[in-house]
């Protein structure tokens, strides 16, 4: 069973931008072979992305579209009918 969680993480640095997404690249776990401690139920990170225009993970999933509270279902009928989303 897959579960999706959008999570945002605020780091602080006196670095350029770039950087400070690289060293948080650095942190997030990621192991497709499966639970690296040794969890008995398999549970491991599968995927993580950056879900904005500005990044530097060479991702190939795309930004995420943030509309107005309470206009969910309007902007997902627009991309819908637009041909721009499932």
């Amino acid at each position: 069973m897959e579960h999706v969680f959008l999570v945002a993480v605020e780091v602080n640095g006196d670095a350029d931008r770039e950087k400070v997404e690289k060293y948080l690249h650095e942190r997030l776990p990621l192991d497709r072979e499966g639970a690296p401690d040794g969890d008995p139920d398999g549970t491991y990170v599968e995927s993580w992305w950056i879900a904005e225009d500005e990044r530097y993970d060479r991702s190939d999933n795309d930004s995420a579209v943030f509309v107005i509270p309470g206009k969910q279902r309007e902007a997902r009928n627009l991309l819908r009918t637009a041909g721009l989303a499932y």
